[in-house]
């Protein structure tokens, strides 16, 4: 699924496809989707992933057992398959999954745990987790199941702003105006046009970041001693 838009690009830019084919477009709009991702440190397209996660016994014999873990990537749509397992990689529990339909539904917690899907907090409310290199291992479906506009408007501003210096690039000795006998002919600048339609579109890139937000993930400390 991607972010981009072909038609929207074009509006942003004003490029026409005898300047900028809408191949080139997909190509550059692949770079732009990876960007998004990276710098909001969010995908916004539906994705799959499996993770395994330990956790360090309590430093002291008081300490509070965790029962808590972070996934890596956020909003979570839906857990596909959530096991316990002992020091050897055995399962030795199976925790119901929760579907797609469930957590769009807002009904984050079972019988054995509780998510927080918008930050990716999976809590256990019947049983602690054991302390072992790999007590846990989830697969869980993450991101959108629609692009939200100010994604789509971001991906195709930064689309544009390389689909000019692409343009500018292939035409750098392109004649500005010529004459002819009794006649003149006056194309304007497209450089000056270019740079123009490039600050725009990083101006506005940088508005809709600012609404998406440049995350950074953090960690998260248990009294137990140990971090995610």
């Amino acid at each position: 699924m991607t972010y981009y838009d072909i038609s929207t690009i074009r509006a942003l830019t004003g490029l026409t496809t005898s300047e900028v084919a809408d191949a080139t477009l997909d190509t550059l709009g692949a770079l732009a989707d990876s960007e998004v991702d990276q710098i909001t440190k969010q995908a916004y397209s539906s994705t799959q992933t499996t993770e395994y996660y330990s956790m360090y016994p309590p430093k002291q014999a008081d300490e509070i057992v965790g029962n808590r873990l972070i996934l890596k990537h956020y909003p979570v749509l839906s857990i596909d398959s959530f096991l316990l397992l002992d020091s050897s990689g055995t399962t030795t529990s199976t925790l119901s999954g929760m579907t797609a339909a469930t957590i769009s539904g807002k009904t984050y917690q079972n019988t054995t745990y509780f998510i927080d899907p918008t930050i990716g907090l999976v809590e256990l409310t019947t049983q602690t987790f054991d302390f072992v290199p790999s007590r846990a291992k989830i697969q869980y479906t993450y991101g959108y199941t629609s692009v939200p506009v100010v994604v789509k408007e971001l991906s195709s501003c930064l689309t544009g702003i390389r689909a000019w210096v692409n343009f500018l690039g292939g035409n750098y000795d392109r004649l500005n105006s010529y004459s002819l006998p009794e006649q003149s002919y006056n194309k304007g600048d497209f450089y000056d046009r270019g740079m123009q339609i490039i600050k725009i579109l990083r101006e506005q890139s940088d508005n809709l970041l600012n609404q998406l937000g440049r995350k950074q993930r953090s960690q998260i400390f248990f009294t137990s001693g140990g971090s995610f």
